[in-house]
């Protein structure tokens, strides 16, 4: 499981991971099974994912979409085809 704390910040693609929560900053892409962004998250990118949690007050700008195998190579162009 990948953790983004509320006081840590990432420019760039998070490492590819079963779970994500995020509750601080992420610019880049989020590829992972299960996704989890809180109220105090900010997230600018792209998210490729087979379950999304967004809780009420969470920032999130830019692309998202399901796959079966998020984990697998690839962007979400490739993922919604």
């Amino acid at each position: 499981m990948v953790t983004v704390d509320d006081v840590r910040s990432f420019a760039s693609t998070l490492p590819r991971a079963y779970e994500v929560v995020v509750r601080g900053r992420v610019e880049g892409s989020i590829n992972a099974r299960k996704v989890h962004l809180c109220r105090s998250c900010h997230v600018k990118g792209e998210v490729v994912h087979a379950r999304l949690e967004v809780e009420n007050g969470a920032y999130f700008e830019g692309d998202c979409g399901p796959s079966d195998d998020p984990l697998a190579e690839g962007s979400l162009a490739q993922a919604v085809a």
